[in-house]
């Protein structure tokens, strides 16, 4: 159509119509087009959403995911767009159920009053566009209890607990800072059938020991987790991966290219303690008060934004701990030196046959037909009082895998993974990078391993605790590929030797 036939009047209805058209089926076009906020921040000034491809991302993701799990650092605008997506919802979509939840009921009714919802939908340019009018709404003492439009949509706000939701078929539930929730478990366990009945289910939360922090970086149930991640564009500072059913969309405030400036970051920082910083904005859900073993980890660096891909090209290293809390770690290195963790395998209470038999299966269900490298703990040499055979004699009659002694020496391995941690590769990708689904290792490296404490005196040495058999994994395969890096004959030598060309040293 040629816009300059049209009057000025035609020309601003017809532009309204195809705005309005594009509101209806793209909730980011209606946050970003229709929406104002308000920033407390700011003097509390009225504000658009601001063009940012993490919120783009968000309200993406929030109408495609069945179950939607947002790990949030603070500042992020977070709470503001899931709102922002209810409302979309209310207004497009007739005769829905909304729920707003939150640890206490009066939390969730000031989210629905004329500081959040509803001041967004006041906002909304109503002369220009139809939206449902507001019929009857109940108030209480934060805000507003329920709320129903004209096109029959109704908003409910409810406290947790497994017994809210029972008597409703609900079309969405956003639940808020679930990580804080005393309940959230049985929460979590009602909401199913909201998911059955072809509702969705939008959850944020800054960091904080509990359910939620198992839901996000832990298997909760023992059953794998359907269909990969689709492809997608990545963004710095975001990480997706599946887990327990649910579309993990780690948000770092690093996402947000204004909130890289480390001006921004000290400013935060001031008045702000430091394990209070690492929850809140480095979303880390194991806070501890001694030091890192290895600093120089950071998550929105060597994390991937989202699941990694091996080359079935190019053998498989596999890391291994025994003991009665084995472990495996399943990596590959990259034609440009780089280690790829991809998958990890941690056991607790079992001999090395019940984890072999795990990890038999994890690799024919997932690397079927890849070559197999294998490098373990030392002691794996030694027989236990209650077997015959060694740990690594285990893995090589009974599976079939040859496992190479790792370096003995723990300044070594140590040093070697510090090497994979502050080196790049040549096109400038960090050495060491980790499948955001491998979260043991993750919360080891984030301050689950640390310097051990005697004392007031902090000491070189780590602290031998349950993260200590993943991280010993991972030490071994690095100080491996880090000596042959150093001594390419070696690894030759090696290939040679497994094929019997090579019986002893010197020898053909």
């Amino acid at each position: 159509m040629d816009l300059s036939l049209l009057t000025p009047a035609e020309k601003e209805e017809f532009l309204t119509l195809l705005e309005d058209k594009e509101w209806q089926t793209d909730p980011w076009a209606f946050v970003r087009g229709a929406c104002l906020t308000m920033d407390e921040a700011d003097e509390g000034k009225v504000k658009h959403f601001p063009d940012k491809a993490y919120l783009r991302r968000v309200c993406e993701l929030a109408e495609k995911e069945n179950i939607l799990c947002i790990p949030k650092s603070r500042r992020m605008m977070m709470t503001w767009c899931c709102l922002a997506i209810c409302l979309w919802e209310a207004m497009y979509r007739e005769n829905q159920t909304i729920f707003i939840q939150s640890k206490k009921f009066d939390d969730s009714a000031y989210l629905m009053g004329e500081s959040r919802f509803m001041f967004m939908y006041n906002n909304l340019p109503h002369e220009l566009h139809k939206f449902p009018t507001v019929v009857k709404k109940i108030s209480s003492e934060k805000g507003y209890s329920f709320i129903r439009f004209s096109n029959g949509t109704t908003i409910f706000a409810v406290a947790e607990g497994a017994d809210q939701l029972r008597q409703y078929t609900a079309s969405r539930v956003y639940c808020t800072e679930m990580a804080f929730w005393d309940n959230a478990e049985e929460t979590w366990m009602a909401l199913r059938p909201v998911i059955q009945g072809g509702g969705r289910i939008l959850i944020d939360s800054s960091a904080n020991p509990g359910f939620f922090s198992r839901v996000v970086n832990e298997n909760i149930n023992g059953i794998e987790d359907e269909g990969p991640v689709e492809t997608h564009e990545e963004i710095k500072g975001m990480t997706e991966y599946r887990r327990n059913g649910a579309y993990i969309a780690r948000v770092h405030y690093t996402a947000d290219p204004d909130k890289r400036d480390p001006k921004w970051i000290e400013e935060q920082k001031k008045g702000t303690t430091t394990a209070g910083w690492e929850r809140e904005y480095e979303i880390n859900w194991d806070v501890s008060l001694e030091k890192p073993y290895y600093p120089e980890f950071r998550y929105d660096y060597h994390v991937a934004g989202s699941p990694l891909r091996p080359d079935k090209r190019r053998p498989l290293e596999l890391g291994f701990d025994y003991g009665l809390t084995p472990a495996t770690l399943i990596c590959q290195t990259t034609a440009k030196g780089q280690i790829l963790v991809l998958r990890e395998l941690q056991s607790w209470d079992v001999g090395m046959r019940n984890h072999a038999k795990a990890l038999k299966a994890d690799l024919a269900a997932y690397y079927y037909g890849y070559a197999l490298n294998c490098v373990g703990d030392p002691a794996g040499n030694q027989r236990s009082q209650a077997d015959e055979k060694t740990a690594n004699q285990i893995l090589r009659d009974d599976f079939g895998w040859y496992v190479e002694p790792g370096a003995i020496s723990q300044t070594e391995r140590a040093e070697a993974v510090r090497w994979f941690l502050t080196n790049t590769t040549s096109d400038g990708k960090p050495m060491l990078l980790v499948d955001p689904q491998c979260t043991w290792i993750i919360r080891a490296l984030t301050g689950g391993y640390h310097r051990k404490k005697v004392g007031e005196r902090l000491l070189d040495e780590p602290d031998k605790n349950e993260y200590s058999h993943i991280i010993d994994c991972l030490a071994y395969v690095c100080a491996k590929i880090y000596a042959q890096s150093k001594n390419p004959w070696q690894s030759k030598w090696q290939e040679a030797r497994k094929k019997g060309r090579i019986r002893k040293w010197g020898m053909m």
